[in-house]
């Protein structure tokens, strides 16, 4: 007798048509595909449809079909693997199952929609605590409650569990407010094969685990041996129940209470899912246009009643209706900022809200408007181009919505002095480092710079906080080194576009607090002037801390060893260094030329950290710096244009920088040339028609 089997599953359906007739040789469904008369489910179900098929006709197989196209050929399929769901439409799933005997085909309806969207987390908690669960702040918990929980509910750094299986609840503060869309979700793995009572996951009106249990609550509960039930009121009476699906193995809960909804009659609505999949609701109660009959819940819980070993992990409690609020600072402004005249200041800041922010920044309480220097007054971050002494001060920034101000803390910017040095306001802005040794002086004080003080295995690595052009430079400082009866190791002047930045740092002894031997990496790539002082004694440009190659050479007549202050001088320009050195006491000198390649080819960067290291080892020294002077020199190109004008440029790196004209070097007529100038590609561009000879040079006044 030929069997016809057929289920149809309309959105919306109340009722579950069934036309059955059977032979016993045709395969039978003992566990059907789906055992309810709809399936509504969250585009993001995680629900695994697992039926079973009977056959007395030999081996079965299966094809599963989404509206008449094969889509699978598994006895089980996971919804999350179904292909080409959307949101907002209706579906056909079904499942042939053929064995020698014939083929039984059963079909489902799904209605596809997209879950509320999980905007801010009221709580959640990974259970990464280790001990019990009471008294245990949540992973994420903004209004800061604590858990009230039995003590049979134990945490081990990733899960819960009720090893004991009594009637264990835990209970969390929350409490719900009108016009949200709350989703609470927990997951939830029940021991293999157990048969006893239920686990539960929902809101309560109580104020402790004991209220919980017996008052007014909103539950779906996984009774293993009876299916799924909801309790939309005290658990005094048998709720609404489901088939049993679904309950071996890991599952998730899921309970969404609407506070958007209601009308004269009906108000706040709940729906409840398992693994995505709409088990009841949604089911109105209460009245918006009488709130005491809404419920006043007063916190989430989970509960476990007569089930040994129950796990539960990633609780979790979302807000997808954002309530107006004052915005929150994120990423505070910095307490400082430090810009030497003519560079660029930036001061970021971060607020949250869930409405439109709005900016103003202010200096010393008035506000910053936007100028030809000044841009982002009314943004999150504030940037003050070609600093001058006058944007000292002290910064802060309003952030505002509609609900609130909230007022960043303040940003106390310090404008230094030129030319780089450690002279004043200069020494705040230097970061020391140090990987060894035992130093009693400090780093800096006022225009002095010790590098060794005379311990054993000292080393210092001292770097101006912001980086410096240094397409051209020139360089000037005071060195001496002093102490009995030999002096080790060494000094140098280093600029370096290191990884670690500011943390660039070496071990002691003969790598001067550059080179970093194997076990330590070099500061790289850098450029510098070693000043060695033991074997051999002498000087070396390198780069890439390769202090060992070239070998050291000695500087004429002066001598390193003297204990005798020693002025160096640098003077970087095209490719090539200057150097010069003289003995203040001995008035001997030296200069000589290196070819040094193009610098910002070696450090892949016209802007680098510029500073000093040095150290000593076995041998001892007291070295220091004074008089240090960092200027950076841009270069200027002149070019003939298209149209027969020069067009002089120089890089906008280098910051303060005015371009003047003489037409006769034998007088000092120097003017500022008025012609516009443009920005084009980082380079300060200046058009100047042709005529008269004229010569140009680049200045850069005190501010």
């Amino acid at each position: 007798m030929k069997m016809t089997f057929r289920i149809s599953l309309l959105l919306g359906a109340a009722s579950l048509l069934a036309v059955l007739s059977s032979t016993q040789a045709q395969p039978t469904f003992s566990t059907p595909v789906f055992p309810y008369s709809y399936a509504y489910c969250w585009s993001n179900a995680t629900y695994v449809f697992q039926p079973v098929a009977v056959s007395s006709g030999g081996a079965l197989s299966y094809q599963w079909t989404l509206n008449s196209v094969n889509i699978a050929s598994t006895p089980t399929l996971a919804f999350s693997s179904i292909p080409g769901l959307a949101a907002g439409n209706s579906y056909t799933l079904a499942l042939s199952a053929t064995d020698n005997n014939g083929t039984t085909t059963s079909s489902l309806g799904l209605s596809i929609s997209a879950p509320p969207a999980a905007a801010w987390t009221n709580y959640y908690d990974s259970f990464s605590r280790t001990g019990g669960l009471n008294g245990s702040q949540p992973d994420v918990d903004p209004a800061g409650g604590t858990w009230s929980a039995t003590s049979d509910f134990t945490c081990d750094g990733s899960v819960c569990t009720d090893p004991v299986g009594a009637n264990e609840l835990a209970f969390l503060p929350f409490n719900p407010a009108v016009g949200h869309v709350y989703v609470l979700s927990c997951e939830l793995n029940p021991p293999s094969g157990s048969t006893g009572n239920w686990e539960a996951v929902g809101y309560s009106i109580g104020t402790s685990p004991g209220q919980a249990v017996n008052d007014n609550g909103t539950w779906l509960l996984d009774r293993d041996s009876g299916g799924l039930q909801m309790f939309n009121g005290p658990i005094t009476a048998d709720g609404a129940a489901s088939a049993n699906y679904d309950v071996a193995g890991p599952t998730t809960f899921q309970v969404v209470l609407d506070t958007t909804t209601g009308d004269a009659t009906t108000g706040w609505t709940v729906t409840f899912l398992q693994d995505g999949i709409v088990q009841f609701g949604p089911t109105s109660f209460g009245s918006s246009s009488d709130p005491n009959n809404n419920p006043t819940y007063n916190g989430i819980f989970f509960e476990n009643y007569q089930v040994s070993g129950v796990v539960w992990d990633n609780l979790l409690l979302t807000d997808s209706v954002l309530p107006p609020q004052v915005p929150t600072t994120t990423v505070d402004v910095p307490a400082s900022e430090f810009g030497l005249p003519y560079q660029t200041i930036t001061i970021p800041y971060q607020a949250f809200s869930t409405l439109p922010i709005t900016y103003q920044w202010q200096l010393n309480g008035t506000n910053v408007t936007n100028n030809a220097r000044i841009s982002g007054a009314k943004t999150n971050a504030l940037v003050i181009s070609s600093t001058l002494p006058g944007d000292a001060g002290s910064y802060q920034v309003i952030a505002t919505d509609s609900a609130g101000s909230t007022t960043s803390r303040v940003c106390t910017v310090t404008v230094g002095t030129l030319p780089l040095s450690f002279n004043g306001v200069n020494a705040q802005a230097w970061t020391v480092d140090s990987m060894g040794g035992n130093f009693a002086t400090n780093a800096l004080l006022d225009n002095l710079l010790t590098l060794t003080d005379g311990n054993n295995s000292e080393v210092r690595e001292v770097w101006f906080n912001n980086p410096q052009y240094i397409g051209g430079f020139e360089v000037s400082f005071t060195y001496q080194a002093t102490g009995t009866p030999t002096l080790a190791d060494g000094v140098s002047f280093c600029v370096q576009n290191d990884p670690r930045g500011l943390a660039a740092e070496v071990g002691a002894g003969g790598g001067l607090g550059v080179y970093g031997y194997p076990w330590v990496a070099d500061i790289s790539p850098s450029a510098e002037l070693a000043l060695n002082l033991y074997n051999p004694t002498g000087y070396s440009w390198n780069t890439n801390a390769n202090i060992t190659s070239p070998t050291q050479v000695a500087p004429g007549t002066v001598n390193l060893l003297s204990g005798d202050p020693i002025t160096v001088t640098l003077l970087y320009a095209n490719g090539q260094v200057a150097i010069s050195m003289t003995d203040t006491v001995a008035a001997t000198s030296f200069s000589t030329t290196v070819a040094t390649g193009d610098l910002t080819s070696v450090l892949g960067t016209n802007k680098a950290y510029v500073g000093f290291t040095g150290s000593d080892g076995g041998y001892v020294s007291i070295q220091t710096v004074t008089n240090f002077s960092f200027v950076s020199l841009p270069e200027p190109n002149i070019a003939l244009s298209a149209t027969n004008t020069a067009l002089i440029s120089w890089s906008a790196q280098a910051g303060g920088f005015v371009l003047q004209q003489n037409g006769d070097l034998t007088t000092t007529n120097w003017v500022n040339v008025t012609n516009p100038q443009t920005l084009v590609n980082g380079s300060n561009v200046v058009v100047a028609p042709l005529g008269a000879q004229q010569f140009y040079r680049l200045v850069q006044p005190q501010p």
